[in-house]
């Protein structure tokens, strides 16, 4: 009788756990027998921070630290109707709380817009055809250029890989590492110009852009299908649930959330039409289970990559809409935040995934 009441007591407490730590059921698209690891999260945001009053600016980038609970961030103070001009880069670096704590204000960064990500501990920017080694100033120590005119830079699985297309040799695609510095890897030959590609092990290159799907196998060719059954794909990032990549589109229906899987022939597989005349600010990021973007009515849009419901956060902006947004994730993790522009204000919110 005492072990079928003790049972009974752990049976409840566990239960009264899991909600407490918003664990989601099974309706909502989580895994049990997966673990923590694939179970979307409870989003929720923390206090804002103002970061600074420029006059200007439209044009943001960040990376958080791939060991300490440290983002940096950098905008371009600019006229935005003209990318010519001479830009005022500023950045800042903080400690990922509710509020967040800055750690470096007033920051100079060699550009307050180009991809810059953590590598081994260390922060790097691209820079044209270069990418530059930062310190904890923002400032450059290092220069290292790379043969390769970049198409996508610190969005894949692993941010020391870079793409880009081989210079001399056409349409050609290659990886590119910045530990080793020096071309690794595959060759992907394709026509894409820029968008997103991945690596699959043992398996060979999957990717997208605004032209085509792409898978290539192995030793074996290429092989592209057509996008325009879905629409225009504004960007995309790894599928860390089920491999390949998820991307986001405008199509005739509005916004929307595919899967493009390894799989041939190449195709989008729609996850989620967007009902929203909202806008993406920024490049579509991913987690462990979801796909993340910021929308400019001051919203973050969130897709499970198990194809359940969109769900919805709200920046803490005064007018709902914002200039110039990142969600900003630790990759591969759910450690991070968002940046973004209100009225020429930057403005940064940590992101917190309960489960």
């Amino acid at each position: 009788m005492i072990g079928r009441f003790v049972i009974v007591v752990v049976a409840i407490v566990a239960s009264g756990c899991g909600a407490r730590t918003g664990v989601l059921d099974e309706e909502e698209g989580a895994d049990a027998g997966h673990g923590f690891g694939t179970l979307p999260c409870r989003w929720t945001l923390g206090r804002s921070v103002e970061l600074a009053r420029p006059s200007d600016t439209c044009r943001i980038t960040g990376a958080v630290h791939d060991s300490r609970d440290e983002v940096v961030l950098a905008w371009d103070t600019v006229d935005c109707k003209s990318v010519t001009r001479p830009t005022d880069p500023q950045g800042a670096r903080l400690v990922l709380g509710d509020p967040p704590a800055i750690l470096g204000p007033g920051l100079s960064p060699p550009s307050g817009s180009t991809p810059m990500a953590f590598v081994h501990g260390e922060l790097w920017q691209l820079a044209g055809r270069d990418v530059l080694r930062l310190d904890d100033g923002l400032r450059e120590v290092e220069r290292v250029p790379v043969d390769l005119h970049f198409a996508q830079a610190f969005n894949g699985t692993d941010p020391d890989i870079l793409h880009g297309v081989v210079t001399g040799e056409g349409l050609a695609w290659a990886a590119w590492s910045i530990s080793h510095r020096a071309r690794v890897g595959s060759i992907f030959n394709a026509t894409i110009r820029a968008g997103a590609l991945e690596l699959l092990p043992d398996r060979g290159w999957v990717g997208v852009d605004m032209f085509g799907a792409y898978v290539s196998p192995i030793g074996e060719p290429t092989v592209r299908g057509d996008v325009s059954d879905v629409g225009f794909v504004l960007s995309a990032a790894p599928d860390r649930l089920r491999g390949g990549l998820v991307a986001i589109y405008r199509g005739s229906s509005g916004l929307g959330i595919a899967r493009l899987p390894f799989a041939l022939p190449p195709a989008l597989a729609p996850l989620a039409v967007i009902d929203a005349p909202a806008e993406p600010v920024g490049a579509l990021v991913t987690n462990e289970t979801e796909a993340l973007v910021a929308l400019d009515d001051g919203r973050v849009l969130i897709e499970p990559l198990s194809g359940s419901a969109v769900r919805y956060l709200h920046l803490n902006t005064e007018m709902g809409h914002v200039s110039a947004a990142q969600v900003l994730l630790r990759p591969g993790t759910s450690v991070g935040g968002v940046v973004y522009v209100e009225r020429d204000v930057v403005q940064f919110q940590t992101l917190v995934c309960n489960r």
